[in-house]
């Protein structure tokens, strides 16, 4: 593999995250957790009706319970005290793919409230 081809790689990777967090910001009962300039997008479940003391909670047990669905992969980490839901698109995904992983969160997100 040539640079040229390394480059086309990470590029559409790149493209992936802005998609995915274009998707992210336009969503009401998503956040956007920090700026998202390579390939790793950091976000939150953040339904309507739920107290923000509770996000963190919500969002760990959001974690597990993907992780327990095995459809999508991602991991969690902490960004000022927040837990967040972290994707890093490195791979073949596709647009659609990634629409799925946000169909998939909202939906095992929405039987945590």
């Amino acid at each position: 593999m040539g640079g040229h081809n390394l480059r086309q790689m990470i590029h559409a990777d790149i493209e992936k995250a802005h998609y995915l967090t274009d998707l992210i910001q336009k969503d009401e009962e998503l956040e956007r957790a920090a700026p998202a300039p390579l390939s790793i997008v950091c976000f939150r479940y953040r339904p309507s009706g739920i107290d923000k003391s509770y996000l963190n909670e919500v969002n760990n047990r959001l974690i597990n319970k993907l992780e327990a669905d095995g459809h999508v992969f991602l991991t969690g980490t902490e960004i000022n005290d927040k837990t967040v839901l972290r994707a890093c698109l490195i791979n073949p995904r596709t647009k659609k793919h990634i629409n799925q992983l946000i169909r998939i969160v909202k939906e095992l997100g929405s039987e945590l409230k």
